[in-house]
Formats: structure tokens, C-alpha cells, sequence
């Protein structure tokens, strides 16, 4: 591929750390039923070499029973970046902040449809989301990183 067209900001891999889908079996059926959710992000670094970890969790209709929802999920992955180029670190940080949550949302969605759907709901399809304020909205709250767990 033509090195002008792909980014000097590399997307390794990712994981699914964690997992955890409830069903409301005292679910009420009403209609409709909003969509209830919040993401938190963590991005972690080294700089030698530039190597970066960044984390998402999402739940979705969190306290099921309690707001009759008809379920809870929560999502919890990892993206691995990295850079080959001499890139400052600040800016590899800030990278990662906005582009690897970035590469990771579609990941996160398809899970969340995947799961919706193979647990006989309708497929819960995120809307998408302006990442810059997700994050600055984060930064805001002074939100500490604490996705390093399993979904619970």
C-alpha cells in the first residue's frame, strides 16, 4: 500500500476482556424502552518504546430490575497500538486518546448487536458518538482509569 495513505498510528490488536449479560426476567414490557448507557475510556502508555493500551467500557441499561429494563450488559475491551515512526509522546497520547477509541468503537458495537441478538433481544445497535466529547467529558469529571477488570 502507498506508505502516503496509512497512518504512522498502528492498531495491533484487541481483546474482549469481560462480558456480563443479564436478563430482567421481571421485565414489564413497555414501549418503547430508551436506550440507556455510558462509556468510560482509559488510555495507558509507555514511552520506550511508544506502546499504548486503550480501554473501553460500556453498560448498557445498568440497575435492570430497579428501572425495568430488560436486561444489563456490560462490555469491557482493550485496543494495542503502537507507532513506528519517531512521534513525540505527547502526541502518540493524544493519538490514542482520539483515534484508538476511535478504531475501537466499531468492535464495541458489533459486540454489544452480537450479543443483543444471540440472546434472543433485538439487536441493540449504539449510536454513534462524538469521541472528542466523550473524552473531554471524562477529563471534566477527573474520571480515574478503572476498566483493567473483568466485566462484572
Amino acid at each position: 500500500m502507498n506508505k502516503q495513505l496509512t497512518s504512522m498510528f498502528r492498531f495491533d490488536n484487541y481483546k474482549v476482556d469481560g462480558i456480563s449479560y443479564n436478563l430482567n426476567p421481571k421485565f414489564k414490557h413497555q414501549e418503547p424502552v430508551d436506550l440507556n448507557f455510558s462509556l468510560q475510556v482509559c488510555v495507558e502508555f509507555d514511552t520506550e518504546p511508544l506502546k499504548g493500551e486503550v480501554g473501553i467500557r460500556a453498560v448498557i441499561f445498568e440497575n435492570a430490575q430497579e428501572n425495568n429494563y430488560p436486561f444489563s450488559l456490560e462490555v469491557v475491551l482493550t485496543g494495542f497500538f503502537s507507532t513506528e515512526n519517531d512521534m513525540a509522546p505527547e502526541k502518540f497520547h493524544d493519538f490514542c486518546k482520539v483515534n484508538g477509541v476511535t478504531a475501537l468503537f466499531p468492535f464495541l458495537r458489533s459486540i454489544i448487536a452480537d450479543i443483543t441478538r444471540v440472546a434472543n433481544q433485538e439487536p441493540l445497535i449504539l449510536p454513534l458518538i462524538n469521541i472528542r466529547n466523550l473524552i473531554e467529558q471524562q477529563e471534566k469529571t477527573n474520571n480515574k482509569c478503572e476498566i483493567n477488570g473483568d466485566a462484572d
